[in-house]
């Protein structure tokens, strides 16, 4: 059975996600900074029946990200697949985004070290669709890109699956559907030769 890294799983958004993959029988492990949140989140989960374990970590912190692959070992020797969700909420300010940007993709290096360890899997991020035409999403887009090539550099085993949201969803304060999680999961577990490495998503 393959085991799920759920990252901000704290908010709604995280939770449709954690239902979803929890729907489709994996084991999971769901990280928040919101400790009540997740707890409950976490206790949703065995209630129906599913595997889970909670922890409140700040992935920035290395000694934190190490702690959940020492975790992830014991209680299910790897993980296959790293969603790294959006925070709560992505501020519209300049400097505000920026920095929030800036922040989540420094949570992706500890996740490619705990993935490069074990031998590769994948980690789905996601980006700001730059048709939005604003300067500021495009110039945040530009610093995702950029920094995810050196890391598919750095990390040859990992594989990352962008899924880019349109600048002006909600999509992180309501629920996703079936129809989108099995999208994404469709591109996860689509034969390498079709090389899928991107997608849209206008949610």
């Amino acid at each position: 059975m393959k085991t799920i890294l759920i990252t901000h799983a704290d908010n709604e958004f995280g939770k449709s996600v954690t239902v979803s993959c929890l729907e489709r029988g994996f084991n999971m492990l769901i990280v928040g900074q919101q400790k009540e949140t997740l707890y409950d989140l976490d206790e949703m989960v065995k209630e129906i029946g599913g595997a889970s374990i909670a922890l409140v970590a700040d992935l920035k912190d290395s000694s934190q990200a190490q702690k959940l692959a020492a975790i992830a070992d014991v209680n299910f020797g790897r993980f296959d697949i790293i969603f790294h969700l959006p925070p709560t909420e992505m501020p519209f300010d300049k400097q505000a985004l920026w920095s929030a940007s800036s922040n989540h993709l420094a949570e992706l290096i500890p996740l490619c070290e705990i993935l490069n360890r074990k031998g590769g899997g994948t980690i789905v991020y996601f980006s700001i669709d730059t048709n939005a035409g604003h300067p500021l999403f495009q110039a945040v887009e530009k610093n995702i890109s950029n920094s995810v090539s050196n890391l598919k550099l750095a990390y040859p085993t990992v594989n990352f699956v962008r899924l880019k949201m349109n600048a002006t969803s909600t999509a992180m304060n309501k629920s996703l559907n079936n129809d989108l999680m099995d999208a994404i999961f469709y591109v996860l577990e689509a034969p390498k030769m079709l090389k899928i490495d991107k997608f849209a998503l206008d949610f």
